[in-house]
């Protein structure tokens, strides 16, 4: 599989980055992504966020083991549901909304499998061990994705914390030949 040659990457990414959720993302051509989930680049947050996305995608585990949790909305108040740009430094208008979470399942993958998250389906992925997963994603659906945080919670931006593109090749080099 080509995607896991680091020769095939570099010469094929469209862009490389941290993403402060705990993954280095590379995207290539055609709505492609790897996502290199790794303990060299802990989360800057506790936990991922509840939140959807503005597209459908398919995400096939290529190594190590992830868990997905799917939620539904309820009425309620312990949660906010805001909207989000995904794109750093530009911050959505519309007010946050309250509202409550109940978990409706929890999967755990492993390499070799695959799933389909809907761009309306609310969950919270987190990698087990060294993961790289391999997105394939749909046109935009929409032009805002939602985030859904406790209440009280600081938000913060997944592009905030910068590692230099060496060092992020460096890491997914050292995961390919794991």
């Amino acid at each position: 599989m080509n995607e896991l040659k680091i020769d095939w990457l570099k010469e094929n990414c469209q862009m490389i980055h941290y993403f402060g959720l705990g993954f280095i993302q590379v995207k290539l051509k055609d709505g492609r992504r790897m996502h290199f989930y790794t303990e060299a680049l802990p989360p800057i947050t506790p936990e991922e966020d509840i939140h959807n996305h503005r597209y459908d995608f398919t995400s096939k585990i290529l190594s190590g083991d992830f868990q997905q949790e799917l939620f539904h909305i309820v009425e309620g108040d312990t949660h906010l549901r805001e909207q989000e740009t995904c794109k750093e430094g530009v911050c959505a208008d519309a007010p946050a909304t309250p509202c409550s979470i109940a978990l409706a399942s929890r999967h755990i993958y492993h390499a070799g499998c695959q799933y389909f998250i809907s761009h309306e389906t609310f969950h919270r992925v987190k990698s087990l061990y060294q993961t790289i997963t391999l997105i394939e994603r749909s046109d935009y659906k929409k032009k805002l994705a939602e985030v859904i945080r406790p209440v009280g919670s600081q938000k913060v931006c997944p592009f905030s914390q910068k590692v230099k593109e060496e060092e992020l090749w460096d890491i997914i080099h050292w995961m390919l030949v794991l």
